[in-house]
């Protein structure tokens, strides 16, 4: 069957690109297995001086914790983070999903202070697998259980809620397009990223479900950057570029990564991806694997189960969800050029 929403003038795409309407598809939550390498082997150096990558590409600089939240009338007290799964980040605001206090926190860095802006718990169904920040620091949550994406304003009240029950069944990942408004929802089950206007309007799909160029299976998020749409998968071509016309680009090193589940890209076109296996960061220029950083630990530079990243004025912002916290680590591009 095919994408049941009317082919419309898409003023940002260049030509008209339909998916697939599929029901079905793989399971979205991850294996429960344990942590594949030790915390007191260095596997990703070694590994990455086997190939000849380049080390040093992302440097821990700060920890996100703990914090306090309050102030003097009603009182002060003590924040820790237990389980982080998403994050994003506008200069000194940082906007935490904690899956298990059920809430939406921004964090002011200068401060070390948090606010609670939304309580999830009646609003969303399940985990929330996304959060987007807006310039204005209006935010977007993807609600996995509840087939939506929902937008709040800057104090944490909803505003609208994107939908489209013939279309959108497993939100994984929300992208906004500054300029025009448009909203990119990737679907994990549809394997397809539906676009929505401004209003909530559906008005196409990009990709669709199978295994051939363009075409995903069990997609796990996405981005956008200089090339148009940055789309991770568990089967199949794992990363793969389509431009905003739905057109395929090309692929990345198929075998680099074993099971990617959050995506970032810079301004000029570096791309990081988190593997969920081995608590790594791959990082590509072009389609070409040039570093890796990260592996399975606790001290800093270290992850347990990423869950999102955020790119933001040099740094990744990392969902260290198993370990309670949030890293942010510098991007050192210098690196990768010399």
């Amino acid at each position: 069957m095919s994408f049941r929403i009317a082919r419309i003038r898409f003023l940002a795409l260049s030509v008209f690109f339909s998916g697939s309407l599929l029901v079905g598809g793989c399971s979205l939550q991850p294996p429960q297995t344990e942590n594949l390498f030790s915390e007191e082997t260095d596997t990703v150096s070694t590994a990455a001086a086997a190939v000849g990558l380049v080390a040093e590409v992302l440097l821990p600089w700060e920890t996100i914790e703990a914090g306090i939240e309050g102030n003097g009338i009603v009182g002060r007290r003590d924040v820790r983070l237990k389980r982080p799964v998403a994050v994003a980040a506008r200069g000194d605001t940082i906007l935490i999903v904690d899956a298990d206090q059920q809430k939406v926190l921004r964090f002011d860095r200068n401060r070390r202070e948090f606010i609670e802006l939304v309580d999830l718990q009646g609003t969303v169904t399940g985990d929330v697998t996304d959060i987007f920040l807006t310039p204005n620091l209006d935010f977007f949550i993807a609600d996995w259980g509840g087939a939506r994406v929902l937008q709040f304003d800057q104090r944490g009240r909803q505003i609208r809620e994107f939908k489209n029950t013939l279309n959108l069944r497993r939100p994984v990942s929300v992208s906004v397009d500054d300029s025009t408004g448009y909203v990119f929802v990737a679907d994990g089950v549809m394997d397809h990223v539906v676009v929505f206007n401004s209003t909530g309007e559906a008005l196409t799909a990009i990709g669709k479900r199978g295994t051939h160029e363009g075409q995903f299976l069990n997609i796990t998020g996405m981005a956008r950057g200089p090339e148009g749409l940055y789309i991770i998968a568990r089967v199949g071509d794992r990363i793969q570029v389509l431009g905003d016309d739905g057109s395929y680009r090309y692929s990345l090193p198929r075998d680099s990564v074993a099971y990617p589940n959050s995506v970032v890209v810079s301004d000029d076109n570096l791309v990081f991806v988190s593997d969920f296996i081995d608590n790594t960061i791959k990082i590509y220029q072009g389609d070409l694997l040039v570093a890796r950083s990260g592996g399975t630990g606790s001290a800093p530079g270290k992850f347990r189960r990423i869950t999102d990243m955020w790119l933001d004025q040099g740094f990744i912002y990392v969902a260290d969800s198993l370990n309670g916290r949030i890293q942010i680590l510098r991007v050192v591009k210098e690196a990768i050029e010399e």
